[in-house]
């Protein structure tokens, strides 16, 4: 039987335990593939097993593999979801700014006349900041739906098909560039 602990991180049924379990057997073949056993035998309540680096490197690399796939097709409908949503938000921006320029060329952007007098001046200045306000909100709200989209595609996707990718190849390359940034002596 398996730990609960365990069973969460291995568990893949949706793409958030896909991306985890991912992750977890990843970062874990790599951590393998970088360490140095002093000896390939292990002593655990009288008995005594012996583990081979590379046999558990290897298998870290196929459990890697199997699950990159699992979640690369788990996430499909999610980054297909995102790309419409995109493509909608695209679709609505290019539709605002050809209504804008349509009416800009037959002057239909002419601000209503809000009439004479003290209510006819609070109308003005009313309108004048509903007007700024829906462009600031535009505005933010693309920025919003952009800066929401980059983080779906670079951490939710793209770090866990980084690293997965990473594991299921070469792992030892980690070590490699470990060994190549230089240690501060300070």
């Amino acid at each position: 039987m398996v730990t609960p602990l365990i069973e969460n991180y291995l568990d893949h049924s949706d793409e958030k335990k896909a991306r985890k379990a991912l992750l977890a057997v990843s970062i874990t073949t790599v951590m393998f593939a970088c360490l140095d056993f002093s000896s390939n035998q292990l002593a655990l309540l009288g008995i005594e097993l012996i583990i081979h680096q590379d046999r558990v490197v290897g298998f870290g690399k196929l459990a890697s593999g199997v699950l990159l796939f699992i979640y690369l097709v788990k996430s499909l409908p999610a980054y297909t979801a995102l790309l419409k949503e995109l493509s909608v938000e695209r679709l609505k921006r290019s539709e605002a700014l050809k209504k804008r320029k349509f009416e800009a060329d037959w002057d239909l952007d002419i601000p209503p006349d809000h009439g004479y007098g003290p209510q006819g001046d609070y109308d003005a200045i009313e309108s004048e900041i509903q007007h700024r306000r829906a462009q600031i909100e535009e505005r933010y709200s693309r920025m919003t739906f952009f800066v929401s989209a980059l983080t779906i595609m670079f951490v939710d996707i793209g770090v866990p098909v980084i690293v997965g990718t990473i594991a299921t190849t070469q792992p030892e390359i980690v070590l490699h560039m470990i060994d190549t940034v230089p240690a501060n002596t300070h």
